[in-house]
């Protein structure tokens, strides 16, 4: 079922697992973030897409962080929410092995393109080596008003990526913009679904009209939409919309999962946490979740979300023997605070560092735990990619059953917009620092995860060796050998997890 790959890595720090109320996890998941040697230019809120070791970023803010959030005021009583230089009007190619950047400007593309490209808040996709942006928030052509774009440029990833490094501007060539009224949304977020990847909904997010400061008549009209597309098919049109209330949402978090089709079989479909506003200011605490196929969205409204609900580094995860999401999101901004072992709610909405995980069985929710590692300094609108050999299934959901028993890097957190410290109204800015997230399934060394590292173990490894087989890869670098069975002997009587 499963598209299993392979990463060459060996970690072995990690920090214990802080649990809270609910179901006991038999295999619990413990992180640590460290920053990746080399950075890239700051930016936060970009398009994103990536071709072997390099990491390609459109639009976003270079120049500020969190936006100004007074709004209402009297014309020329406040600066604009965002101006027009704090737009990055480059494309980024950064490559993070190496720390290779190249740039292109902007200016020399098609009105339309060269302003699909010059915003903030956008949405976007990669269907094989094609990155899909859908619209977002920016400036108009003459500079002196702002707008939602209707609109989605398919960028070549390949021949910019070859023209760049030829020290040359981006290629016309490259981009294809066409018009779509259905991605007139900034905030919106995009969620790979089934059929190998290549379906995906386009989730929330609002038509913003003039200066989000109020100096100019302002309008923001919600969406209330998840937009499904068939890359095969078109990716302007959605061959199917979702709509409601209960989807007034923008700049939240939405993950693939895998829900049972009541045939002893799974399908595939997005969960979305969190997400503003709903009855003026109010975040959202009621997660929605659809399975391909289903008529509608499904309000989760028994269970109330406290952490992590704004648009943060997000990772999902799915074992199928256990049938169980693993939802989780690495810091960000907050309904409530983690403090004295509880959930803690603060009218202002403080930016965290914690590290939450919401879990899902059989499509049932279960509980939102607090878990082990914190994020370095709170961090939103930034993109997770997935490194590439780590084990995935088509939607992007980590395979859990796949995991090796041992820490490994499963992700990179590129720039984003960051707070100075967790706090309600911390200093904010633009990040150029990469984030490595390393996860530890489980106990490090456990390779029939029955939570000792023993003879058991042992067995497990040498029936392996030879072998490319995942789980009891304990250095994880393609093959079962005498540097896993040294890993494994050190581990030996191991039974803490982390």
């Amino acid at each position: 079922m499963a598209r299993i790959s392979r990463h060459l890595t060996c970690v072995v720090s990690t920090v214990a697992a802080l649990g809270m109320a609910g179901t006991a996890m038999a295999q619990p998941l413990n992180f640590r973030i460290e920053v990746a040697e080399h950075s890239m230019p700051p930016l936060h809120s970009y398009a994103f897409g990536e071709l072997g070791d390099w990491y390609f970023f459109f639009g976003g803010i270079s120049g500020q962080g969190l936006h100004d959030l007074t709004q209402g005021a009297k014309p020329g009583t406040v600066p604009p929410s965002f101006p027009v230089n704090v737009f990055s009007e480059e494309i980024i190619a950064f490559n993070h092995e190496t720390g290779e950047t190249l740039t292109s400007g902007i200016d020399h593309l098609p009105t339309d393109t060269r302003l699909a490209l010059f915003q903030t808040n956008s949405a976007s996709v990669q269907i094989d080596d094609t990155l899909h942006i859908h619209g977002g928030y920016g400036p108009t052509a003459d500079g002196t008003d702002w707008m939602t774009r209707a609109t989605v440029t398919s960028v070549d990833l390949p021949a910019l990526l070859a023209a760049m490094q030829l020290s040359n501007p981006a290629p016309s060539s490259a981009f294809t913009t066409a018009s779509s009224p259905e991605s007139q949304v900034a905030g919106g977020i995009i969620v790979k679904m089934g059929d190998m990847g290549r379906k995906y909904a386009l989730i929330g997010g609002s038509n913003f009209i003039g200066d989000y400061a109020g100096n100019t008549l302002f309008l923001n009209i919600y969406s209330e939409s998840a937009q499904i597309f068939d890359a095969d098919v078109s990716v302007v049109a959605p061959y199917k919309t979702l709509s409601g209330s209960t989807l007034h949402r923008r700049d939240m978090n939405a993950l693939p999962m895998t829900y049972p089709d009541g045939k002893s079989g799974t399908k595939t479909g997005f969960a979305i946490a969190g997400g503003v506003f709903q009855n003026g200011f109010f975040i959202w605490r009621t997660p929605l979740y659809y399975a391909d196929g289903d008529v509608d969205v499904t309000d989760a409204f028994l269970f109330e979300q406290r952490m992590n609900q704004y648009e943060a580094g997000a990772l999902s995860f799915y074992s199928e023997s256990d049938d169980e999401n693993r939802q989780v999101l690495l810091g960000g901004i907050s309904d409530s605070r983690w403090e004295n072992d509880m959930f803690v709610s603060d009218v202002l909405v403080p930016w965290v560092s914690d590290i939450t995980q919401i879990r899902v069985q059989g499509g049932m929710y279960l509980d939102e735990t607090v878990i082990g590692g914190t994020m370095p300094l709170p961090t939103t609108n930034a993109h997770t990619p997935i490194v590439e050999n780590i084990p995935t299934y088509p939607n992007g959901q980590i395979n859990l059953d796949a995991m090796p028993a041992n820490e490994v890097m499963v992700a990179r957190i590129p720039g984003g917009l960051r707070a100075s410290e967790p706090a309600g109204t911390p200093l904010t800015f633009a990040s150029g620092e990469v984030y490595e997230v390393y996860v530890t399934y489980g106990v490090r060394g456990d390779v029939n995860r029955d939570g000792t590292v023993n003879g058991a173990d042992l067995a497990d490894l040498l029936a392996a060796w030879g072998s490319n087989a995942t789980v009891p890869d304990l250095v994880f670098d393609g093959v079962i050998n005498g540097s896993d069975l040294a890993t494994l002997l050190a581990l030996w009587g191991n039974n803490t997890p982390g």
